[in-house]
């Protein structure tokens, strides 16, 4: 009578959820929902890698304290041409990713003026909020055209970076370039930006 009795109890009785189970299939699904935002964000974000950053020397602007007061360069087919003596052009730098290595500065020029050279420099502003505003600059890397006049394009770089991590929180960073006098060109400039320097 007892165990008829039992046999009863256990057949009407209400059954008991799988918690387990659904809790698996729910967990699992909240984890693949939660993997693929993962991938999501990740795709939006700055992937660390090499860069090579090209600027055109037609990009580059004059300025003064100069010889004359009226920009005289001349630019022909991508080209920048000085026209006059001791002219300083100028243009801005964005690195794209904070904290990566400046490895190498590049001038790419057309030189045949066998007596005089250009210089190129990258250089850091930093500043410091409340700070002097005129504080000098730090040179980066410079780089002079070679000897010699050749009627070709040519390119000159230099791996000695003083101070190659970018900190966009406090600098800014630009590339400045000097012709003596004529007959020195500037077809632009490039800067390979990497994780790490090799």
């Amino acid at each position: 009578m007892v165990r008829i009795m039992t046999g009863l109890v256990q057949h009407f009785a209400p059954a008991r959820p799988r918690v387990e189970k659904r809790c698996g299939q729910h967990c699992r699904g909240l984890w693949l929902a939660s993997l693929a935002l993962g991938v999501c964000l990740l795709g939006l974000l700055p992937v660390a890698r090499a860069e090579l950053l090209v600027y055109s020397a037609t990009d580059f602007v004059r300025r003064c304290p100069c010889n004359t007061a009226a920009d005289l360069t001349e630019v022909s087919n991508g080209v920048l041409i000085p026209v006059d003596t001791n002219p300083r052009y100028f243009t801005s730098v964005s690195f794209p990713i904070n904290g990566q290595q400046v490895c190498r500065f590049s001038l790419v020029y057309h030189d045949i003026n066998a007596n005089d050279s250009l210089t190129a420099r990258l250089v850091r502003k930093t500043f410091t909020i409340g700070g002097a505003p005129f504080s000098s600059p730090e040179i980066m890397a410079t780089v002079s055209t070679a000897a010699g006049a050749l009627d070709t394009v040519r390119r000159v770089t230099t791996a000695a970076i003083t101070s190659p991590t970018i900190r966009k929180g406090n600098s800014f960073y630009y590339v400045e370039i000097e012709a003596p006098t004529i007959n020195l060109n500037v077809l632009g400039v490039q800067i390979d930006v990497r994780p790490t320097c090799p």
